[in-house]
């Protein structure tokens, strides 16, 4: 099954990514990166409470917005979408794979 086959972690260090690009050497490694436009991602933030991430979300949007460009990643832009439509395209491009 999809789910087994999955190994997830959070990548925000070049360092990580290396990391992991060495550890599935024999595998496929797919980096997805959920992505939602500024004011999204802060009107989220704010409706998960007090224990939200705050500046670190944009700190982490930041240093994640200079990867956009980056040839190996999957960018999605999840702004107006459910879950489980963002779920739907990642195991697309997965079993495309």
């Amino acid at each position: 099954e999809l789910k087994d086959k999955l190994k997830i972690a959070r990548l925000e260090r070049k360092e990580e990514i290396t990391y992991y690009k060495n550890q599935f050497r024999d595998d496929t490694l797919l980096i997805f990166l959920l992505f939602p436009k500024k004011d999204t991602l802060k009107q989220r933030d704010r409706l998960r409470g007090r224990d939200a991430m705050g500046k670190r979300a944009l700190k982490l949007y930041k240093t994640f917005e200079k990867n956009l460009r980056n040839k190996n990643w999957y960018v999605i832009d999840n702004s107006d979408e459910k879950p489980e439509k963002t779920v739907q395209k990642i195991k697309k491009i997965i079993k495309g794979k």
